[in-house]
Protein backbone atom coordinates (compact mmCIF):
# COMPACT_ATOMS: atom_id res chain seq x y z
CA UNK A 1 0.00 0.00 0.00
CA UNK A 2 2.96 2.04 0.60
CA UNK A 3 4.53 1.59 -2.67
CA UNK A 4 0.94 2.66 -4.36
CA UNK A 5 0.49 5.77 -2.52
CA UNK A 6 4.04 6.83 -3.42
CA UNK A 7 2.91 6.53 -6.90
CA UNK A 8 -0.72 8.73 -5.81
CA UNK A 9 0.83 11.55 -4.64
CA UNK A 10 1.35 13.56 -7.34
CA UNK A 11 -2.40 13.29 -7.91
CA UNK A 12 -3.92 13.84 -4.77
CA UNK A 13 -5.42 16.95 -5.49
CA UNK A 14 -7.08 14.93 -8.49
CA UNK A 15 -8.28 11.97 -6.02
CA UNK A 16 -9.83 14.32 -3.08
CA UNK A 17 -11.72 16.15 -6.54
CA UNK A 18 -13.16 13.07 -7.05
CA UNK A 19 -14.33 11.89 -3.29
CA UNK A 20 -16.37 14.94 -3.56
CA UNK A 21 -17.61 14.54 -6.50
CA UNK A 22 -18.49 11.05 -5.29
CA UNK A 23 -20.23 12.55 -2.47
CA UNK A 24 -22.11 15.65 -4.29
CA UNK A 25 -23.87 12.34 -6.90
CA UNK A 26 -24.69 10.89 -3.75
CA UNK A 27 -25.92 13.41 -2.29
CA UNK A 28 -28.07 14.08 -5.95
CA UNK A 29 -29.06 10.77 -5.68
CA UNK A 30 -30.75 11.17 -2.50
CA UNK A 31 -32.42 14.40 -3.59
CA UNK A 32 -34.56 12.25 -5.93
CA UNK A 33 -36.64 10.04 -3.53
CA UNK A 34 -37.05 12.91 -1.29
CA UNK A 35 -38.64 15.23 -4.37
CA UNK A 36 -41.02 12.34 -4.99
CA UNK A 37 -41.72 12.07 -0.88
CA UNK A 38 -42.61 15.82 -1.24
CA UNK A 39 -44.65 15.12 -4.67
CA UNK A 40 -47.08 12.21 -3.42
CA UNK A 41 -47.48 13.75 -0.03
CA UNK A 42 -48.46 17.47 -1.05
CA UNK A 43 -50.36 17.17 -4.46
CA UNK A 44 -51.41 13.66 -4.28
CA UNK A 45 -52.52 12.67 -1.18
CA UNK A 46 -55.60 13.76 1.23
CA UNK A 47 -54.85 13.80 4.57
CA UNK A 48 -57.13 11.52 6.81
CA UNK A 49 -58.81 14.11 8.65
CA UNK A 50 -59.60 16.09 5.64
CA UNK A 51 -61.77 12.95 4.18
CA UNK A 52 -64.36 13.03 6.52
CA UNK A 53 -65.38 16.66 5.32
CA UNK A 54 -65.83 16.57 1.79
CA UNK A 55 -69.51 16.75 0.32
CA UNK A 56 -70.56 15.23 -3.27
CA UNK A 57 -70.35 18.49 -5.46
CA UNK A 58 -70.14 18.86 -9.06
CA UNK A 59 -67.32 21.44 -9.99
CA UNK A 60 -67.58 22.82 -13.80
CA UNK A 61 -64.45 22.35 -16.25
CA UNK A 62 -63.04 26.02 -15.08
CA UNK A 63 -63.99 25.76 -11.44
CA UNK A 64 -61.88 21.95 -10.79
CA UNK A 65 -59.14 23.29 -12.80
CA UNK A 66 -58.95 26.53 -10.85
CA UNK A 67 -58.90 23.93 -7.80
CA UNK A 68 -55.74 22.05 -9.54
CA UNK A 69 -54.51 24.95 -10.39
CA UNK A 70 -51.93 24.90 -7.32
CA UNK A 71 -51.27 21.20 -7.92
CA UNK A 72 -50.28 21.77 -11.35
CA UNK A 73 -47.69 24.29 -10.34
CA UNK A 74 -46.10 22.34 -7.67
CA UNK A 75 -45.82 19.43 -9.96
CA UNK A 76 -43.74 21.81 -12.32
CA UNK A 77 -41.55 23.30 -9.91
CA UNK A 78 -40.98 19.68 -8.81
CA UNK A 79 -40.31 18.33 -12.04
CA UNK A 80 -38.44 20.91 -12.86
CA UNK A 81 -36.07 20.45 -9.88
CA UNK A 82 -36.36 16.78 -10.53
CA UNK A 83 -35.02 16.99 -13.95
CA UNK A 84 -32.07 19.46 -13.17
CA UNK A 85 -30.86 16.92 -10.01
CA UNK A 86 -30.78 14.20 -12.90
CA UNK A 87 -28.92 16.33 -15.24
CA UNK A 88 -26.43 17.40 -12.49
CA UNK A 89 -26.16 13.64 -11.07
CA UNK A 90 -25.09 12.92 -14.60
CA UNK A 91 -22.72 15.18 -15.09
CA UNK A 92 -20.96 15.41 -11.94
CA UNK A 93 -20.93 11.50 -12.34
CA UNK A 94 -19.12 11.79 -15.14
CA UNK A 95 -16.69 13.90 -14.41
CA UNK A 96 -16.05 11.85 -11.41
CA UNK A 97 -15.36 9.04 -13.51
CA UNK A 98 -13.23 10.95 -16.06
CA UNK A 99 -11.07 12.32 -14.03
CA UNK A 100 -10.65 9.14 -11.73
CA UNK A 101 -9.56 7.23 -15.10
CA UNK A 102 -6.94 10.34 -16.10
CA UNK A 103 -5.38 9.47 -12.76
CA UNK A 104 -5.64 5.53 -13.05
Amino acid sequence: MKRLLKYAKPYWHLLVLTTILMMLVTGLELVRPYLIKITIDNYYLISPEDSNSFRSLQLSKRDYQNFRKYDMDGLTKIGIIFLAAIIVAFLFNYLQVYILNYTS
